[in-house]
C-alpha cells in the first residue's frame, strides 16, 4: 500500500470518526439518561381497549402498536384517516388545543419541572411538532395503558424523530391508567415547558407528576 493511499484512508476515517464516536456514546448512555436515576425501562407499554373501534391488546410504543394494527387492519385505518376530523387533533399553539386539555383535566394533580432538571443534565428539548404527533396517535387509543410492576419502572409511550414520551410507575403493583391521561400530561409539559430553538422551532422537555404515584416525561431521545 502506497503512502498516498494510506493518507487517503486516514483522511476518510477522520471524516467519519466523530459520527462513529457520537453514535457509540448515544448507544452506550441511552439507557442511563432516558429516565431518572432509580428508574429503569424494563419492558414495553401494554394497551387494552379499542383502536378505531376494533378491540385489541397490544404492546410497544404507540408507533409500533399502530404499525402492527395497520398491517392487520389496513382497511380500518384507511377509513379512519379518510373520515378524520382535523379539528379534533391536539394543537398546543392554539386556544382550542389548550381548551381540549383543560376540559378533560383542569390542572395537574402534582408538580411539574421543566428542563434543565436537577440530576438530569443530559435531557434536551424535543421538537413540539413531533411530540404533538405522538399525542395525536395516543388519543386514538381508547382504553388503558400499563407499565407493568413498579416502583421505578418506566415504559416508552412514544418515540419518533428524536422525540420521546415516557410513563413511569411509582406504585408497588401494575400501573393501569387511561391512555388519554398520558396524552394530557404530555400536552401539559408542552404547554408549561415550551422553548424556542434555532429558526423559531418550538421545543419542550420536562417531567410532570400525578398524585396517583406516576409521572410522565418528555425529552429528546435516540429514535
Amino acid at each position: 500500500m502506497t503512502h498516498n493511499t494510506i493518507m487517503k484512508l486516514f483522511a476518510f476515517l477522520l471524516t467519519f470518526l466523530p459520527l462513529i464516536l457520537v453514535s457509540g456514546l448515544a448507544i452506550g448512555s441511552e439507557s442511563t439518561i432516558e429516565v431518572p436515576e432509580g428508574y429503569t425501562i424494563s419492558g414495553a407499554m401494554g394497551f387494552k381497549g379499542t383502536l378505531h373501534g376494533v378491540e385489541v391488546e397490544l404492546s410497544g410504543t404507540i408507533e409500533e402498536m399502530y404499525a402492527n394494527f395497520t398491517s392487520q387492519y389496513p382497511e380500518v385505518v384507511a377509513n379512519a384517516k379518510a373520515n378524520a376530523n382535523p379539528t379534533a387533533a391536539y394543537l398546543p399553539t392554539s386556544n382550542v388545543g389548550l381548551a381540549q386539555l383543560e376540559s378533560r383535566n383542569p390542572s395537574p394533580r402534582g408538580d411539574h419541572y421543566c428542563c434543565p432538571i436537577n440530576g438530569q443534565p443530559n435531557w434536551l428539548p424535543a421538537e413540539v411538532a413531533v411530540l404533538v404527533d405522538g399525542i395525536n396517535y395516543l388519543n386514538n387509543f381508547q382504553g388503558v395503558c400499563n407499565t407493568g410492576g413498579g416502583p421505578g419502572n418506566c415504559v416508552r409511550v412514544s418515540c419518533s424523530y428524536s422525540a420521546a414520551i415516557y410513563l413511569c410507575n411509582d406504585n408497588e403493583g401494575d400501573l393501569v391508567i387511561s391512555c388519554k391521561d398520558v396524552a394530557f400530561y404530555a400536552g401539559q409539559i408542552i404547554n408549561y415547558c415550551r422553548v424556542i430553538w434555532g429558526h423559531n422551532t418550538p421545543m419542550s422537555c420536562g417531567q410532570i407528576f400525578d398524585n396517583a404515584n406516576y409521572n410522565v416525561i418528555v425529552h429528546m431521545a435516540g429514535c
